[in-house]
């Protein structure tokens, strides 16, 4: 079989008051502005105490957006979700509002065609391992290649249905509970010819250096960790990763996961591939390294 270098190809009503109370009020220092998480047990005011004094809830999303966006339905479809939600336009204050809140999700409403957006993806990513959707308002294959590559996850059409969406959000809550469940049980790492995967970190080492991988980036890794030296379809790769009924869609995001991975890999040991595609078949973990 061929081995290649990858190459990315190509509804209820919310309550009425569900955006974020004092829209655009700022964090942390400028106290006492308040924000709503909706689903919350109450709103948190941060000129009262700390976020860290209060009872953080279990599962946050934010939605966020810098051009104009009907966010109803979705917080309301997110809320159904079991999330606590909070929605606003990105400004000088979003950064630190996902330090404090520590999301599982945020929905970020972009212009792929905007570089400014992808700019932002990457400061967003600096902050947190939250799982980024990017919901698209204006398609470009390049700026999304972009955005992935800077940190989101996984992206939609603005145009794509409340039902895709909700299906999306609920494919990655299991995700989130697959990775989380696997953290709790297994602390220990794993090795893999020279790579060692550190699953409380999400992290991969290579003699003795080491680099930061997303949520699904490592839930892939772990997946062709599975069985070293086998090759996997993309849907069994999906599949192991905590996605049960991967889309078309899904499918065709992985390829951009896994050149994304290869290229951080190489940071850390250029000398050889650690992830093969087997043209028309799917990908393999080599155990090269250690034993051999």
């Amino acid at each position: 079989m061929d081995e290649s270098r990858d190459q990315a190809e190509d509804p209820e009503p919310a309550p009425d008051d569900a955006s974020m109370s004092d829209a655009g009020s700022p964090m942390s220092a400028i106290a006492p502005e308040r924000f709503r998480l909706l689903g919350a047990a109450e709103t948190v005011n941060q000129g009262q105490e700390s976020w860290e004094d209060q009872q953080r809830p279990d599962k946050v999303a934010i939605v966020l957006n810098r051009r104009p966006y009907q966010a109803a339905r979705t917080i309301s479809m997110l809320m159904r979700q079991g999330l606590s939600v909070t929605e606003r336009p990105f400004d000088e204050h979003s950064l630190e509002l996902i330090r404090q809140l520590d999301p599982a999700l945020i929905l970020f409403v972009v212009d792929a065609a905007d570089t400014r957006d992808c700019e932002i993806v990457h400061a967003i990513r600096a902050q947190t391992d939250a799982v980024i959707l990017l919901v698209v308002a204006r398609f470009n294959v390049p700026g999304i290649l972009e955005a992935l590559d800077a940190g989101a996850d996984l992206y939609l059409r603005e145009s794509d249905t409340i039902a895709i969406l909700e299906a999306t959000v609920r494919s990655v809550l299991r995700l989130t509970r697959t990775g989380h469940a696997q953290r709790s049980t297994s602390g220990t790492s794993e090795v893999v010819g020279d790579l060692i995967l550190h699953p409380v970190r999400r992290m991969v080492e290579c003699q003795g250096r080491s680099v930061q991988l997303t949520a699904m980036e490592f839930a892939i890794l772990s997946a062709l960790a599975s069985s070293p030296g086998r090759v996997m379809s993309p849907g069994a790769i999906l599949v192991a990763a905590g996605i049960p009924e991967p889309s078309t869609s899904a499918v065709s995001q992985l390829k951009v996961h896994v050149l994304r991975m290869r290229r951080k890999l190489r940071e850390v040991c250029p000398a050889h591939e650690h992830i093969l595609n087997l043209r028309g078949t799917g990908y393999m973990l080599e155990r090269r390294g250690q034993d051999s």
